[in-house]
């Protein structure tokens, strides 16, 4: 029985040893290349969408702030920060007459933009002459009134105005409540000078003035009345401004 076994095993052995076996798959290769040969699949419909709905909201979003910001930091300019500030510049060599280009009332409007408002107060007040400070974006309208009582410029700007105080010199500056939007007085000596709306300076703009001042914003526009003035009188021309 044992010789038995012992044949069938040696013919086992003879058997597969002539027997020729296929190579073995390399498995690892073979799966990355057929992942690679894979089509990707579509995002479904409803993905798709969503994502463009995004992106939609953001492109919104980012151009309602690219609109609104330049709007919103000129009115901020305009209503709410009137530039008075304090300086150790010195006033010399800066002019101290107003200057422009002569114009009329009607034509100074149509470069500034809607009508003028103008004071009905002191009575007897007449219009003397007007002036254009064309700064490019910038522009300022000076408008010369004289009456019996007082005479005094009025002048009216799109853009703030910086009143440089300079340090060591007497210079009174006091809030003032019912008049525009907000609005300061100031006595003394001291540098005026229009801004850019980003803030830069306008070196043609400044000039040194002493004359008693009102300075406030009300619709939009930077109004100041520099003049003969004291300071209730001057209150009372711009309540009247309209």
């Amino acid at each position: 029985m044992t010789s038995n076994i012992d044949d069938l095993e040696q013919q086992l052995m003879t058997f597969s040893s002539a027997t020729k076996y296929p190579p073995t798959p390399d498995l690892a290769s073979r799966f990355w290349q057929r992942l690679e040969a894979t089509p990707a699949r579509r995002p479904t419909f409803r993905f798709a969408f969503a994502g463009a709905s995004l992106a939609l909201i953001l492109l919104v979003v980012v151009t309602t702030f690219a609109l609104a910001a330049p709007a919103r930091d000129a009115a901020a300019d305009l209503f709410h920060h009137i530039n008075i500030f304090e300086t150790s510049q010195s006033t010399e060599g800066l002019p101290t007459d107003i200057t422009g280009t002569e114009t009329t009332l009607s034509e100074a409007e149509h470069v500034l933009g809607p009508p003028l408002l103008r004071p009905t107060t002191p009575d007897g007040l007449e219009l003397e002459r007007v002036l254009l400070q064309d700064f490019g974006r910038v522009k300022t309208v000076a408008i010369f009134y004289e009456s019996d009582e007082a005479d005094f410029v009025l002048f009216v700007s799109n853009s703030p105005v910086g009143k440089g105080i300079p340090l060591g010199r007497s210079v009174d500056v006091e809030s003032v409540h019912n008049v525009g939007d907000e609005a300061f007085w100031l006595v003394g000596r001291r540098i005026v000078q229009s801004e850019e709306p980003g803030g830069s300076v306008i070196i043609g703009s400044k000039r040194v003035t002493d004359a008693n001042t009102l300075v406030w914003s009300q619709l939009g526009y930077v109004y100041r009345i520099e003049g003969n003035v004291e300071r209730d009188e001057a209150i009372r021309i711009a309540q009247s401004v309209r």
